[in-house]
């Protein structure tokens, strides 16, 4: 639960980081150790309260807005020219992102900007991925889908029901 990966973090610094407290309750309830310091120091309970990254910078430069830089711009390019638009990349791809962040940022192209906020949405209003994969997948890969998210419900439910204990 916490390996670490090559840069020396864990899945629950990172989804601290990018401000998921929901992933990194489910990480903590799951055995990931809440004493771990990524290697600036900081818990993700820490990184959770100072609103992660970009609520980091924005403490550090309150005057600077999070741009996003060109390799970053140029990755969400090379999503893009696959073809998809926003609804169909998350059906795709949505139920295999643990984190995505890209959503926060400010792109100088105004389409790159649209499609990272518009998968941001997608994937943390809820229920609009569900929509995008009903709509989208057929076949084998919507099966998965429907059974990734009926393992989903029943983690979330015996989760619930230990908490009511």
């Amino acid at each position: 639960m916490d390996a670490r990966s090559n840069i020396g973090s864990t899945a629950m610094i990172e989804a601290a980081q990018f401000n998921h407290g929901e992933v990194v309750r489910f990480l903590k309830e799951n055995g990931a150790d809440p004493q771990w310091r990524c290697r600036e120091g900081l818990t993700a309970d820490e990184w959770l309260a100072q609103g992660g990254v970009p609520g980091r910078y924005q403490q550090q430069f309150p005057e600077q807005e999070n741009i996003a830089d060109a390799q970053t711009e140029e990755k969400i390019r090379r999503i893009m020219a696959e073809g998809l638009s926003p609804r169909e990349y998350a059906a795709e791809h949505g139920r295999h992102i643990l984190v995505y962040g890209y959503g926060a940022y400010r792109f100088t192209d105004p389409e790159v900007e649209r499609w990272a906020h518009g998968l941001a949405k997608i994937l943390f209003t809820p229920g609009m991925l569900e929509q995008c994969e009903e709509e989208y997948l057929r076949g084998e890969e919507l099966d998965d889908a429907r059974r990734c998210r009926a393992g989903l419900s029943r983690r979330i439910a015996r989760r619930d029901r230990k908490g009511a204990t």
